[in-house]
């Protein structure tokens, strides 16, 4: 997007939106055994439910009450089920870049005839708000050719109950509440020589 302002301003735009990530809700666990820990999905449980534990309940619930986390929607739509893999995705994010110019003219007898004057701006939106302009990020890597996940833990395996033939679990009542960042606001002066 482009346009021209009075006195020989020119203002041009650039958007930039970004969907976001596929993300899947997993137990840090190896819970069916095939010796990959944190690649198991999660079960999602119901706070309501009279079998789901009061510990597991309350965190649940905790979860669930939480407006910043950006899977309690899903969650909550999906209680008592197994999450699905990458069944989530980080919100939609936008970036603007912007270009302001203007162009001088100088004296057909000089060896430089026209200047211009530019002024980008990179990520403008942060410039103006530290909460525009980022992105969601998801948990790191290990390796440079993996460096983000799409895996974020819901539940931690903390035992195995033998009476009741099932996992004890702790809730991670962060999963979903993930950290904003991205490239912060660059601010760019320059100058253009014509002959």
């Amino acid at each position: 997007m482009s346009g021209g302002l009075p006195f020989g301003v020119r203002v041009d735009a650039r958007y930039i939106g970004n969907s976001g990530r596929p993300f899947s809700l997993v137990v840090d666990g190896d819970i069916n055994g095939d010796e990959a820990n944190g690649n198991d999905l999660a079960f999602l449980f119901d706070p309501n439910d009279a079998r789901t534990p009061s510990d597991v309940a309350a965190s649940m619930r905790r979860v669930l009450g939480n407006p910043r986390n950006v899977a309690r929607r899903f969650i909550s739509r999906h209680l008592g089920q197994v999450s699905t893999r990458n069944a989530l995705r980080t919100p939609f994010t936008h970036r603007v870049d912007a270009r302001v110019s203007r162009t001088f003219a100088l004296s057909a007898s000089r060896a430089v005839r026209r200047v211009e004057l530019l002024v980008d701006v990179y990520n403008l939106g942060h410039l103006l708000n530290r909460s525009w302009g980022a992105q969601y990020l998801l948990p790191s890597g290990i390796s440079s050719q993996n460096p983000v996940v799409n895996r974020v833990p819901l539940l931690r395996v903390t035992g195995f109950d033998a009476v009741q033939q099932r996992y004890r679990y702790v809730v991670n009542e962060n999963a979903g509440v993930l950290a904003r960042g991205g490239d912060p606001w660059q601010l760019q002066l320059s100058l253009r020589f014509e002959r």
